[in-house]
């Protein structure tokens, strides 16, 4: 069964680290599209992590997975 998920990669402005945050999952791309459109794709955040606090440059995207174990319709 196909599903998509929205997941937002956070690179360190440094390049230090990389962090990554699934957002949201549908059988629906549209979903995921018009949540997209609700906000930025990108954008400069400041995260805190265990090394402390670093200035972080996000992108959302969408990207298509395939669910094993489940025929289409089946839930």
């Amino acid at each position: 069964m196909k599903a998509y998920i929205c997941v937002t990669v956070a690179n360190e402005s440094n390049g230090n680290l990389t962090m990554v945050k699934i957002n949201k999952c549908s059988v629906n791309r549209n979903d995921l599209v018009e949540f997209l459109k609700a906000g930025p794709k990108s954008w400069k955040e400041n995260l805190r992590t265990e090394r402390g606090d670093g200035e972080f440059i996000c992108e959302k995207n969408i990207h298509e997975v395939e669910i094993e174990g489940l025929q289409d319709g089946q839930q």
